[in-house]
């Protein structure tokens, strides 16, 4: 891929939601020139304001001054989007459907509209959360509809960003993730993260299968120690215990502080359920909407791991 600038590839975020934002701000404030595209003209309007459309701690005075600086710069126009690129970072949204499976319709969307204006080489990175199998196919549908062809090649790099902290974990996370094809794959994403590869930020080089397996392990794993900790709540309720300090004691629940938050003791709904209502049945129809509340993160896993089997049962991760 010949960069189109001396010291850093250029680079396009294309979805600028709470993941593409974030991303472009962050990239911007590493020194890249960035461009971000998104199909709500609103929220494009904001952003080159220098507004974010959402709260996220310490992003909009990032946004501001990336902005003035003239590193990140805003547009609705995929042509120009193509123009720009060496690299392309794919963060569009992959909303759960009914079945607990990932929409990927706006992925295909953002690929389709992209591929027609990728005339030279250049490097597409996905970092949504998508089931296994889609990386390859869509690096074959890019490839049939970009004038380039072949010359465009695919990553995917998956993040970890924790509401709160997205630009902390954006500038300096515990680890990157290069799910690639090819050695030039990791060469320009090595050149991407330069600056937090130099403080000796790990970066975990694998094949695109795995990579895509890795956030939905990360995001079935979240489930698996909320639904623990709320678990671990319930019995301290009983013995009298303090769930809280019970996470911070070295039981190897240290990290699982910041889930406490999260925890409403089974008591208390059931007396504030008694005061609004007074009605025991609205007591019941309570506590069953929490435990459907407090199942959901593990529904989402539950769907999204069906998804790799069926993929997997189809042959999804044939090149």
């Amino acid at each position: 891929m010949s960069s189109k600038t001396s010291v850093f590839p250029r680079v396009t975020v294309i979805g600028a939601g709470y993941l593409g934002l974030t991303h472009a701000v962050c990239m911007a404030d590493l020194g890249h020139e960035v461009l971000a595209i998104d199909v709500d003209t609103d929220k494009i309007a904001k952003a080159a304001a220098g507004e974010a459309p959402f709260f996220e701690p310490g992003l909009e005075p990032l946004l501001r001054k990336n902005v003035d600086a003239g590193r990140l710069r805003f547009t609705t126009s995929f042509a120009e989007v193509g123009e720009f690129g060496d690299v392309h970072f794919l963060c569009v949204g992959t909303p759960q459907t009914g079945d607990g499976a990932a929409d990927l319709s706006y992925v295909h969307a953002a690929a389709d509209a992209l591929a027609p204006h990728l005339r030279s080489s250049c490097l597409i990175v996905g970092k949504s959360t998508v089931p296994v199998g889609t990386a390859r196919a869509l690096l074959t549908r890019i490839r049939d509809a970009a004038p380039a062809g072949s010359e465009v090649d695919l990553a995917w790099n998956p993040e970890f960003l924790r509401e709160g902290y997205a630009v902390q974990d954006s500038l300096t996370p515990d680890r990157f993730v290069f799910g690639v094809l090819s050695p030039a794959a990791v060469k320009v994403l090595r050149r991407v993260y330069a600056k937090p590869l130099a403080a000796n930020i790990p970066a975990l080089v694998m094949d695109l299968e795995t990579a895509e397996l890795v956030k939905v392990a990360a995001n079935a794993f979240l489930a698996t120690k909320i639904s623990f900790i709320n678990a671990m709540a319930e019995v301290c309720e009983a013995a009298g215990a303090d769930v809280v300090r019970l996470a911070g004691s070295g039981s190897g629940l240290e990290r699982e502080r910041r889930h406490a938050a999260l925890i409403i003791p089974a008591a208390m709904l059931r007396e504030l359920a008694r005061l609004l209502t007074g009605d025991g049945a609205a007591v019941t129809r309570m506590m069953a909407n929490i435990a459907g509340l407090a199942s959901a993160a593990g529904g989402y896993a539950t769907g999204r791991m069906q998804q790799v089997a069926e993929l997997g049962d189809a042959g999804g991760n044939a090149p």
